[in-house]
């Protein structure tokens, strides 16, 4: 099989923007009224998360944390980014084994809060692996997060540092992955959940915001293609769903799938979004560890964990 366009190597016109920025970083320079926009998207996905917090650990050893213009997150993407921003990288990555591998967040029983995003970001990100909220809000790169109304199914795009909405309650916002936590996180009287329904791999954001590189961050292999509910799932989701918003839960069965798809085939050139447009890929191989939504098995995790940071790492040419 031909292998996909836009997988980063060492020549891809992202990772070597990438590279020229943290030269001029390294001699003091400041990155302003540069000729190029470089973007940052993170693919969420629940504990599949640990794949790019492993990213974001080599890219912070790198020195690379200030040399993004804007990044883009949406559920798990969003806390690591909000964790790399803060220079907190390999804190954060360490939430998913630390913390959320055990059944104080995943609990396949507990109905309504099968994954409590109380315990993972009030105590988790909260106090635990306390983020600093305030390095995020004084970040070089500007933050945008993804949401979806859960009122009319339409996405929103949150400027992070330009609205006043606390950080943690947009992070549960956007994390708030339905029916597996099954209630909405209320901002500015809005109800709001998983940003990952309506703008999933929010690539195409950082197009529209006139990006002239983007890397983007995945954490399913090349060759994954998302499908919908079959009928006999449908069944057991419809039961799950009931009390949701009819707009909602249309934009949960039949636009999820299709932007995923959409999204994947913009990261990956399959579709000429914009041919100006430089983009890298990092995602697993099909060889790499199976990390799931709720995967809660330490070796795994820790596999999938060092397998990113070992391969970003040589990517970007580190030698130990």
């Amino acid at each position: 099989m031909k292998a996909p366009l836009n997988i980063a190597d060492a020549n891809n016109p992202v990772i070597l923007e990438i590279m020229r920025r943290r030269k001029l970083i390294q001699n003091g320079e400041v990155l302003s009224e540069q000729p190029t926009k470089l973007g940052l998207v993170i693919e969420g996905g629940g504990m599949r998360g640990v794949i790019s917090g492993g990213v974001l650990v080599a890219m912070e050893r790198l020195g690379l944390t200030d040399v993004f213009d804007e990044v883009y997150g949406e559920s798990a993407g969003a806390i690591n980014a909000c964790y790399f921003l803060a220079g907190q990288a390999d804190f954060g990555a360490s939430i998913y084994r630390d913390n959320l591998s055990s059944r104080k967040f995943v609990h396949p029983f507990r109905f309504g809060r099968i994954l409590d995003l109380d315990y993972a970001i009030d105590q988790v990100v909260g106090k635990i692996k306390a983020l600093d909220c305030e390095k995020v809000k004084r970040a070089r790169s500007k933050l945008f997060v993804s949401l979806t109304n859960t009122q009319d199914g339409t996405g929103r795009i949150v400027d992070f540092q330009n609205e006043n909405i606390p950080l943690l309650t947009l992070l549960k916002a956007t994390a708030a992955i339905v029916p597996l936590y099954n209630k909405p996180v209320v901002i500015e009287g809005v109800a709001y959940a998983d940003g990952g329904i309506t703008d999933p791999v929010p690539v195409r954001n950082a197009v529209n915001s006139g990006c002239t590189h983007i890397l983007v961050l995945l954490t399913r292999e090349p060759s994954f293609v998302a499908r919908g509910f079959t009928w006999l799932e449908r069944i057991v989701v419809d039961r799950l769903l009931s009390g949701w918003n009819d707009s909602f839960v249309n934009a949960f069965y039949n636009v999820r799938w299709k932007r995923l798809n959409e999204s994947r085939d913009i990261a990956f050139g399959r579709s000429g979004s914009n041919s100006k447009v430089e983009i890298g890929v990092i995602c697993p191989s099909a060889g790499s560890p199976g990390v799931g939504r709720m995967s809660t098995d330490h070796r795994v995790l820790d596999r999938a964990m060092d397998e990113s940071v070992k391969e970003t790492l040589h990517l970007f040419g580190w030698r130990s």
